[in-house]
């Protein structure tokens, strides 16, 4: 990919984190859920990527809140996040996701091929015809009480977890 095509990726993949929190139904023991929070947004270890969202967001807010972007370089950090982009993550690190129970305070947004199939919340990737897959892991939601509205479920390519799973019943 070019410069310009990587640049417009970013802004693409920016775009959906920040839109992201709308798309969620949280917990009712979310801090996101009371009005003086902002929406932490965590970039994991991409120094780049930060740069450019950081860019990109500017003064917008999602849903009515600031958005306050964190630079997350170690997994302690990632906890405070209410949305954390990992990028092409590998498989010890998602384990290791699992096993902290980080999935249960963070949504984990991955590009790695495996990354919502092995039980983070969403994969985000560059489709092979220059589209934006998602995949979503619907028992991932349920483990931290949240769960994806339905219309961004549809956007999703694959979906894993059973819906019985989920909490809320916000179908």
């Amino acid at each position: 990919m070019s410069a310009q095509d990587r640049a417009a990726e970013a802004q693409v993949r920016a775009f959906i984190l920040l839109r992201l929190a709308g798309q969620i139904y949280w917990s009712p023991d979310s801090d996101l859920n009371e009005r003086s929070t902002p929406y932490r947004l965590c970039i994991y270890q991409d120094r780049e990527f930060y740069r450019q969202m950081r860019d990109f967001l500017g003064g917008r807010e999602v849903t009515g809140k600031p958005v306050e972007l964190i630079q997350a370089d170690r997994f302690d950090d990632l906890g405070r996040c209410h949305v954390a982009y990992l990028g092409e993550v590998s498989q010890g690190d998602i384990e290791r996701i699992l096993r902290a129970g980080l999935q249960q305070r963070t949504v984990f947004v991955g590009s790695s091929r495996f990354s919502a199939a092995a039980g983070l919340h969403i994969r985000l990737y560059l489709g092979e015809s220059d589209t934006f897959d998602i995949e979503i892991n619907q028992s991932a939601f349920a483990a931290g009480g949240n769960e994806p509205s339905a219309a961004f479920v549809k956007l999703a390519g694959k979906v894993y977890g059973a819906v019985e799973e989920l909490n809320g019943g916000h179908r």
